[in-house]
Order: C-alpha cells, then structure tokens, then sequence
C-alpha cells in the first residue's frame, strides 16, 4: 500500500471529473456554510458584546410599558395605558390625518 494517498485530492479530483451543474451546486452550498458560519459567530460576538455592557447602559431600556394599543378579539384597537386596557377606542383618540 502507498502511503501518498491524499484525501483532499481525491476530493479535488471528484469535484474536477463532475458535471457542471453538480460542481456549481458544490460551489453554492460551500458559499452558503461559509455565510452562515459567519453569521453564527457575529452573532455570538454581539451578545458577548452585549452581556460586557455596564449594568446601567443594559437598563436603560427596560422598564414597563406605559402606553401602546392592544387589538381585542373583535377587532377593536383600544389604548393600553399604565398595565390597564382602556376603553377608549382609536377611533376616539385625537390623531393627525398623517403619521410620519
């Protein structure tokens, strides 16, 4: 037995003697690994970035919803304010003709 056999040229010279439409399916499935790799260890970037934060910057953000609407399961949009639903319906509130 000859110990010259190599493993990456026999993958090499499969992919080499191929067709065409399997070498340019090879070729996007190794661009879509490789894409979502580096998606995978951006994201596990951002959250250690993330989590490093000082503990006042991370509360910054959290807090209690004070205002917001809330559609019941008729269909009416009511207005949530301070942890209760009121009954006021959208209709009723004073809005501009446009919202930017």
């Amino acid at each position: 037995m000859d110990g010259s056999y190599s493993v990456i040229a026999d993958v090499l010279n499969k992919f080499h003697t191929s067709s065409d439409a399997i070498q340019a399916l090879w070729l996007i499935a190794m661009a879509v690994t490789v894409l979502g790799i580096a998606s995978l260890v951006t994201q596990v970037l951002r959250e250690a970035l993330r989590s490093r934060r000082p503990a006042e910057q991370r509360r910054a953000f959290e807090g209690e919803l004070l205002y917001g609407l809330y559609r019941d399961p008729q269909g009416q949009v009511l207005l949530y304010r301070h942890g209760e639903r009121d009954g006021v319906s959208l209709s009723e509130l004073p809005l501009p003709d446009k919202v930017h």
